[in-house]
C-alpha cells in the first residue's frame, strides 16, 4: 500500500500547475518518487535473482531421463 500511494501521491504533486502556491511542491514530491522508483527497481532485482535461481537449479523446462539402448 506504501509503495501504491507513495507513487500515486507524488505523481499527483508533479502534475500541479506551476504557480506561486504551488513553488515548492514539485520538489516536495521528488524523494517520494525517488524511494518509490528505488523500491520497485530493487522487487524487480530480487525477482530476477530468484527466477535464475530457479531456472538454474531445476531447469527451464525438466524432462524426465530416458535409457537409449545402443
Amino acid at each position: 500500500l506504501s509503495l501504491a500511494d507513495g507513487g500515486s501521491a507524488s505523481l499527483y504533486q508533479l502534475v500541479l500547475p506551476e504557480t506561486n502556491w504551488t513553488f515548492g511542491t514539485h520538489s516536495n514530491a521528488l524523494p517520494g518518487l525517488l524511494m518509490v522508483a528505488v523500491m520497485l527497481s530493487a522487487m524487480l532485482l530480487v525477482g530476477l535473482v530468484v527466477a535464475w535461481r530457479a531456472i538454474r537449479a531445476a531447469g527451464a523446462l525438466p524432462h524426465p531421463t530416458s535409457v537409449v539402448d545402443g
